[in-house]
């Protein structure tokens, strides 16, 4: 028997190494060239709403305490007490009197400066102006806290680009949070990011879309270190996915015997938002079940998408919910997903802003810290109060349908890459450029001239 001959596709520009994803040497390169060079969202001013409000914001063996002092200006500071070494806060809170040390005594205000320096006068040489908090860089965007923690990279907006110009009308700092899940994973943390990053899997892990989305695929567009895709579609909206007849079905039992494209929108509107309980609002179902008041059941694709949008315009305006700023052509240029260098994804509607965001976990490259932050926009005084919610295992955390298909998948593929038959990702060069990107990055900032982990682990 002849033994089958197997490629070699390393040398393809977007081929991905297995090692990008499972090797300590390079998350310790990420750990010393990545996180500390990049603008890295920590938290939303609204958690920062009162002077004495505080955010821990942990990333890989990293620890930042985010404030508000009393002037009303946002601060952040090392999560390390600057006498011993012991970490000041976790979670969020509200520390009105400032920050205080559990092992020896010693307080900060929350400017970072020292208050309390117990028995100070016994060290020579230094004094309470000495031994305040060290600050780190800290900026807003959007709505956005973010934080660069060598002090060293462009200004934010610089950095963001094109982000502020292409998202200036959709206006994120107006929005709130819908609610707000964090777990660990066992796996790395690009895997659980990519499977943000990327449509192609929806047909297979979503089955779901199948039922109503006509079959779809994505255009990838790259802005440097960031990027995005839209996606279009193949047949017509309403009908079911040409890719369907080779999946097995799921949940088509609601659509059986319905015909009428308008209505299976309709119905599709209602699914993603049992199946998501975010980003498709129920403006959005609202305005599904009113569709056929709109656009005749032959009407085309495009016809009943812009239907669909400004019905749940007129919908949201009727709650309180002021869509003015956002043209509708500024809207379909942010497309359906993007990818803000390096760990972050976020997927846009109206009147809702999915938020993805990874954080490896320590030292380990096989588990990460995983946040899903769900924005909305609510009529003045309608926003819910909300608590960030963490659960160490994810199937403890009550996680809606979609999210829950796709973190069956990440543990198991993190567990695959290891396989001596995975050299590495083939990523779809149209539909998951996205993910070549991200890597294309990466690997620029954490390799650097070494071009090699083996040459990096060698330093």
């Amino acid at each position: 028997m002849t033994a089958t001959t197997v490629p070699d596709l390393s040398t393809r520009t977007d081929f991905i190494h297995r090692e990008d994803y499972i090797c300590r040497e390079f998350a310790k390169g990420e750990k010393e060239r990545l996180w500390p060079a990049c603008w890295l969202v920590a938290c939303r001013e609204e958690d920062l709403a009162e002077p004495g409000q505080f955010h821990t914001f942990n990333i890989a063996d990293e620890s930042i305490i985010l404030t508000r002092d009393e002037a009303g200006r946002i601060r952040a500071h090392h999560n390390v007490c600057p006498h011993r070494g012991r970490r000041l806060t976790e979670g969020c809170g509200h520390a009105a009197k400032g920050f205080y040390c559990n092992y020896h005594g010693w307080q900060w205000n929350l400017d970072g400066s020292n208050k309390v320096m117990i028995d100070g006068e016994e060290w020579s040489g230094i004094g309470q102006a000495d031994v305040g908090l060290r600050p780190v860089r800290v900026d807003t965007w959007g709505g956005f806290v973010v934080v660069n923690i060598d002090g060293k990279a462009a200004p934010l907006l610089d950095w963001l680009h094109p982000w502020p110009q292409l998202w200036e009308s959709y206006r994120i700092q107006d929005m709130r949070y819908r609610w707000s899940k964090s777990t660990r994973l066992n796996c790395n943390w690009k895997v659980a990011l990519e499977a943000f990053l990327e449509g192609y899997h929806a047909q297979t892990t979503h089955r779901q879309v199948n039922n109503c989305d006509g079959g779809s695929h994505s255009i990838c567009q790259t802005f440097g270190r960031h990027s995005m895709y839209s996606m279009y579609t193949v047949g017509n909206l309403g009908d079911r996915s040409h890719n369907a007849k080779y999946l097995p079905p799921f949940n088509s039992d609601l659509f059986e015997g319905v015909t009428d494209r308008r209505a299976r929108i309709g119905l599709y509107m209602q699914v993603l938002n049992a199946d998501l309980q975010c980003m498709f609002t129920e403006h959005l179902v609202e305005a599904g079940r009113r569709l056929p008041e709109r656009v005749a059941a032959d009407a085309s694709s495009e016809e009943m998408g812009l239907a669909l949008l400004n019905l749940e315009r007129e919908i949201a305006t009727e709650a309180g919910i002021d869509l003015s700023h956002l043209p509708l052509e500024d809207f379909h240029k942010l497309g359906i997903d993007w990818n803000m260098f390096p760990n972050l994804a976020m997927l846009p509607t109206q009147n809702g802003l999915l938020v993805y965001r990874a954080r490896p976990d320590g030292d380990d490259p096989d588990k990460c810290l995983f946040d899903i932050m769900p924005l909305e926009r609510f009529a003045p005084g309608k926003a819910p109060k909300v608590t960030h919610e963490f659960c160490e295992n994810w199937r403890d955390g009550n996680y809606p349908r979609i999210f829950v298909q796709d973190y069956d998948n990440v543990d198991e593929v993190q567990k695959g890459m290891k396989s001596a038959g995975f050299p590495g990702a083939l990523p779809n060069p149209l539909a998951e450029k996205v993910v070549w990107n991200l890597h294309r990055e990466l690997r620029e900032m954490v390799l650097g001239e070494q071009g090699s982990v083996e040459r990096m682990a060698a330093e």
